[in-house]
């Protein structure tokens, strides 16, 4: 020890002077090293952060990283910091981070650009995208891959174009498949659909994503059939479907209502356990049944998922609205609110839809209470129309009318719902007063409007009005291939009485339907015009257009208006026996024609036969008719009879005929009592009701 105590001790200056140096290498590369390490940590603990969006940890780390200085010294740091507060979604902190970041360059702008784009915030995304030009900075392909994003969004196809150009310009596409794709996606999204094809079909790598982008594109814009031929062929090049291009393309099965290829990408999915987790497909596939009407399969697959959502809830309830099971639909909201799951905008619509079908006011202003307390109807113009529709569907005419005034984005829709609701229930004049109003805020009508406004006319029998919308639908030429426009001004002048015209409009269409030849048969057969009626019916036939029940029903109706009973029970008869079943409607049509004409045992004939021969339980129209067959006939203990009989009395025309028929006999005492009844009823006078 002490030998080498002395060998140390005789060290040359300068040598000991050396190894004081190593030391103090030593030290700096100790702290170097201890710096790497603390830097590769916060990096890889940032990812991590970002990855699962904590937002929180993300705001730790960048209190390090500016105390330590490190954000001054290397772009990667900064850069890093962007893109993680960007993936977190607090997209206002990544912006201030960038702002305040002295060495930001392409990489910077690009985390920003995609976290505002992949946010939905497009027109950010575009702010930035030009900020950063403005800086002298080149995009590069992940930008573009971004700003196609954003137009998307947009829906700037100017934008996206010019973009589009950029990247022909510099040669990207040819090995940029990500780039490719976005492209698809823009233009597709923007409906630019043939430029969206032309692309996919001139790049030199497609994949399962640009196929899925441009099949969603097609189904998100009605294309359906084109939707399904894109995944046809995608799957001939030898590509097979995700998750994402099955569920556009089930989308596409319900528009074109292929339930069978429906059915076979359902066998698919199953086969390869796609729907374990993906309540994304789930709820694709039962949107898929129920647009197609395979409601009770549509039920079965939301019942065996494993996830359900709002949105599977939403595709079942909009299926039984729209096949007009209002009932089943009432039922599924009911029981989605149970499980815990809280309706959306497009919930309620579909369920409001619902109760104009079942005609439940009551749930219907449920419904609208709690639209109210959540304030969805400020920026949601369908949810608001669909209040308007249920409204008017349920004859609350005068709530229909407020909710309309009170919406800020009312639109042609929620116009033409109230005209409609007011043609509906009779009111011609409040109807065309909305079309006038509509005008003056400067909506145009569309054919659903003109249809509905044509009814008014006729429910006013105006027909200077009437021929003036026809001269507006003439110039737009928009009867070519609206069958429903055409049966509504048939329908017009019709009821006008303008028969000729009603005739030659008929025969000028280029497209025609049953209701367009039961409006002329209807017609004919309310003005008296009873041999044109049966030629009109006859023709009808040998144009290839079988009569349905609302043909029969026409032609009874309008001899039963005219008081002709024996024609109405011979085309009653007739209509038995061509196989063609009588509905309620038709029997009321025969019951009002015996009434009119006093024919009680025809009438009671016709009556029993609803039940016995057709199981068609009588309802209070058909009491009605009864009350006054027999009230007519001074059949008095025949009337209370078929009163007792009544589910319920509580009808104010029960009571207009029954004091019809007192003050016509002379039954005061009776009629006292008819009147008071229909007095506490119906606040409007009730003989005015009484058609002797």
């Amino acid at each position: 020890m002490r030998v080498k105590s002395r060998a140390t001790l005789a060290v040359p200056a300068g040598q000991h002077t050396f190894k004081s140096g190593c030391k103090s290498t030593n030290k700096s590369t100790e702290h170097d090293e201890k710096s790497k390490s603390m830097s590769f940590s916060l990096l890889t603990g940032l990812r991590a952060c970002a990855q699962q969006k904590d937002l929180y940890q993300v705001s730790r780390i960048h209190t390090e990283l500016r105390n330590s200085g490190l954000l001054q010294k290397d772009a990667y740091f900064g850069n890093t910091l962007v893109s993680a507060y960007a993936k977190c979604g607090a997209l206002m902190k990544a912006q201030e981070v960038l702002d305040g970041h002295p060495l930001r360059d392409v990489v910077s702008w690009n985390a920003l650009i995609a976290g505002y784009a992949q946010h939905g915030r497009g027109k950010e995304a575009l702010s930035c995208f030009h900020r950063m030009q403005s800086e002298g900075l080149s995009p590069n392909a992940i930008t573009y891959a971004c700003i196609l994003k954003a137009c998307g969004l947009m829906q700037d196809l100017h934008m996206g174009e010019r973009i589009s150009n950029e990247i022909a310009s510099q040669g990207l596409l040819e090995k940029n498949v990500t780039l490719g794709n976005a492209l698809v996606d823009m233009y597709a999204k923007c409906g630019a659909l043939v430029k969206a094809q032309k692309v996919l079909d001139d790049l030199p790598i497609r994949d399962v994503v640009s196929w899925s982008a441009l099949i969603a594109g097609y189904a998100q814009h009605g294309c359906g059939k084109e939707a399904l031929g894109c995944f046809n062929q995608m799957q001939r090049e030898g590509l097979s479907p995700n998750s994402i291009t099955y569920a556009c393309t089930l989308k596409a099965c319900g528009l074109t209502q292929d339930l069978h290829a429906g059915k076979k990408i359902h066998d698919e999915i199953a086969r390869q356990g796609l729907m374990e987790k993906n309540v994304v497909l789930g709820s694709a596939l039962v949107d898929m049944y129920a647009k197609c009407g395979a409601l009770t399969k549509a039920r079965k697959v939301l019942d065996e998922l494993s996830v359900c959502n709002v949105v599977s809830w939403s595709a079942l309830i909009a299926g039984y609205a729209q096949h007009g099971c209002g009932k089943e639909a009432l039922g599924c909201f009911h029981q989605m609110q149970w499980e815990g799951l809280s309706p959306n905008a497009i919930t309620y619509a579909c369920a409001l839809k619902a109760c104009g079908l079942t005609q439940d006011l009551h749930m219907g202003e449920r419904i609208d209470d709690e639209i109210a307390s959540q304030g969805l109807l400020e920026k949601n113009v369908v949810l608001g129309n669909a209040l308007v529709d249920m409204y008017a569907k349920c004859g609350a005419l005068a709530k229909a009318r407020k909710v309309l005034d009170g919406h800020p984005l009312r639109d042609v829709v929620s116009w033409s719902t109230l005209i409609a609701g007011y043609a509906q229930h009779g009111y011609g004049k409040e109807a065309l007063g909305c079309f006038y109003q509509m005008r003056r805020e400067g909506i145009c009508p569309n054919s659903i409007t003109y249809a509905c406004t044509l009814k008014a006319c006729g429910l006013m029998e105006d027909i200077d009005i009437g021929e003036r919308i026809h001269n507006e639908i003439a110039s737009q030429v928009l009867l070519e291939k609206d069958v429903v426009l055409g049966g509504a001004l048939v329908d017009m002048y019709a009821k006008c009485g303008a028969l000729t015209k009603a005739r030659k409009v008929l025969d000028e269409l280029s497209v025609r339907d049953v209701a367009s030849w039961n409006a002329l048969i209807t017609g004919y057969a309310q003005h008296g015009c009873g041999k044109e009626a049966v030629c009109c019916f006859q023709q009808m036939g040998s144009d290839g257009f079988s009569p349905n029940e609302v043909s029969w029903s026409a032609l009874i109706g309008g001899y039963a208006k005219q008081g002709l009973a024996e024609e109405a029970l011979n085309c009653f008869c007739w209509m038995q026996d061509e196989g063609t079943t009588p509905t309620a409607i038709t029997f009321v049509s025969v019951l009002n024609a015996c009434s009119h004409s006093g024919l009680l045992d025809e009438g009671q004939v016709v009556f029993d036969s609803m039940r016995l021969k057709y199981g068609i339980m009588p309802e209070k129209e058909h009491y009605t008719c009864m009350v006054d067959l027999f009230g007519r006939a001074r059949h008095f203990d025949k009337v209370m009879r078929v009163i007792k009989i009544m589910p319920s009395s509580d009808y104010p025309p029960v009571c207009a005929a029954l004091l019809g028929a007192c003050r016509k006999w002379g039954d005061v005492e009776l009629g006292r009592l008819a009147f008071e009844r229909a007095i506490e009823l119906d606040k409007c006078n009730p003989a005015a009701c009484v058609n002797e």
